[in-house]
């Protein structure tokens, strides 16, 4: 990206990419918005359901571990 905040000709995200696939007919066969979309959504959703069973499970891991739990409180008091 420039200064600006605009992207350079060169650099392409996930949306160019498809996008150039679905003008060029890269895969041989055709790519619709709805698809499009849908691969877009995919990418949100799997970023999200990962983030979530992440913290499900280190939150988990904590309430085991209550000497670690009284350290991060700890932490989190100074920190404010």
């Amino acid at each position: 990206m420039d200064d600006t905040g605009h992207k350079e000709d060169d650099e392409k995200d996930f949306v160019d990419v498809l996008l150039e696939i679905q003008q060029e007919n890269l895969l041989g066969f055709r790519i619709d918005k709805v698809t499009i979309k849908a691969l877009i959504l995919d990418m949100f959703l799997a970023g999200t359901d990962t983030t979530a069973t992440l913290l499900e499970r280190v939150m988990a891991e904590i309430l085991k571990h209550p000497k670690v739990m009284i350290k991060l409180q700890n932490e989190v008091i100074k920190g404010c």
